[in-house]
């Protein structure tokens, strides 16, 4: 049986995780969870076939470049992630490979690159912690190249939208890999989150209104400091 192959490329902390779960369980499709590393997660909790660390080491050892040796592997792997039922969603946040290689070397799989605010996601990646490894210039360079693939390509999708609308944005999703979902499904889906995008604008219109007061303070609160509220307390640093 032929295994469908859809991808999710984005940044790290851009929603890829919950993007890729949700789209893929409707279909009872295998999520392929970064397998082509840097993590060897041929054990629990992913307990991938040992296929998968051969890939990461492949992959890396190419420099982060689709080989030949890397397709062969991967194409392999898929097939035994997917043998029973016949879908795989590759989650991929990453911004290698660039879309130009990835179309080379897997013509036959589909993919959308997905883009969150800037803003919000660096404020994910300092409440998780995850800052050792942050780029230079909070990581702007960085994102400024994903947002130029982002840009050019048809496949592109924001996840905002999935609080905003979405049964849309699960729509365009699956539009892109040509996967076809009942209407009721997504309709369904749209009014269950539906209370928590509520939530969630009233929280970012918090959020913005103490950016703008840290700003006007500028960490200084001679005064009324129970009303003050710097940038590394905002971004949980």
């Amino acid at each position: 049986m032929a295994v469908d192959v859809v991808w999710i490329f984005s940044l790290p902390r851009s929603g890829s995780s919950v993007t890729a779960y949700a789209a893929a369980k409707p279909f009872g499709a295998v999520v392929a969870d970064e397998v082509l590393g840097p993590w060897d997660r041929t054990g629990a909790p992913y307990n991938y076939p040992a296929l998968q660390k051969q890939l990461v080491e492949a992959y890396h050892g190419s420099r982060c470049v689709l080989t030949p040796e890397v397709i062969g592997i991967a194409t392999e792997l898929f097939e035994l992630l997917g043998e029973k039922t016949g879908r795989v969603v590759s989650k991929h946040p990453h911004l290698k490979p660039p879309p130009s290689e990835f179309h080379i070397a897997f013509p036959d799989h589909r993919a959308i690159w997905l883009m969150r605010n800037p803003l919000r996601r660096l404020n994910s990646l300092y409440t998780r912690g995850w800052t050792d490894d942050l780029r230079p210039n909070y990581e702007l360079d960085h994102f400024k190249a994903f947002a130029r693939n982002w840009m050019s390509l048809r496949e592109r999708v924001v996840f905002e939208q999935m609080k905003r609308q979405p049964e849309q944005f699960f729509r365009l999703i699956y539009k892109h890999w040509g996967w076809t979902q009942r209407t009721s499904t997504l309709q369904r889906r749209s009014r269950t989150r539906g209370p928590r995008t509520t939530v969630h604008r009233a929280r970012s219109t918090r959020m913005v209104k103490l950016l703008r007061h840290s700003r006007r303070t500028d960490g200084a609160c001679p005064k009324r400091r129970s009303r003050c509220i710097s940038r590394t307390t905002l971004f949980g640093a």
